[in-house]
């Protein structure tokens, strides 16, 4: 049986990558970010090269707008539901 190299991992490795996931799933969570409340549904369309996930809600400024996000991977649409799942609902 063969036997199994160990890897030796740093405190301070260990924390970058942390930081590394961190600041790419704050990137790619903040595509919601032209609205301060959402609507209690979203639409969201599979297409052959990813999807496309449609948010309506509430502005800064009180106005409707909708947010219509692209994204290229499952990782990223899943991240974009979470953060509509997360935030305030529009009256």
């Amino acid at each position: 049986m063969a036997r199994k190299k160990k890897i030796e991992v740093t405190e301070q490795d260990l924390i970058r990558e942390l930081d590394n996931i961190k600041l790419e799933y704050e990137t790619m969570a903040k595509k919601l970010n032209k609205l301060s409340k959402v609507n209690e549904n979203i639409s969201v369309n599979r297409y052959d090269n990813g999807w496309m996930v449609e948010v309506g809600g509430r502005d800064d400024e009180n106005d409707w707008k909708t947010a219509k996000i692209l994204c290229s991977t499952e990782e990223e649409m899943l991240a974009v539901v979470r953060e509509w799942n997360s935030m305030e609902v529009a009256d």
